[in-house]
């Protein structure tokens, strides 16, 4: 209850316990620093690229990482 209080009255402790999305590639560029911080290497970015039918990490202009473990590209 206590935790739940806090997280209605704060912005930062949701982010702070779940998360926040992030930039994975960007205008088909990957985003180093970011594939360290969300500790994943470069395989299992092609297995979420392939879960999504991409293939080719040029044809991507954003992929973001979510707080779910999933991954949304654009």
């Amino acid at each position: 209850m206590i935790v739940g209080l806090i997280d209605i009255k704060s912005r930062k402790f949701p982010i702070f316990l779940d998360g926040q999305p992030s930039i994975i590639i960007k205008q088909g560029k990957i985003m180093e620093h970011e594939l360290k911080k969300m500790r994943l290497d470069m395989d299992e970015l092609n297995l979420l690229l392939r879960t999504k039918d991409v293939y080719s990490i040029e044809d991507v202009n954003y992929a973001i990482f979510e707080k779910n473990g999933e991954l949304s590209v654009l």
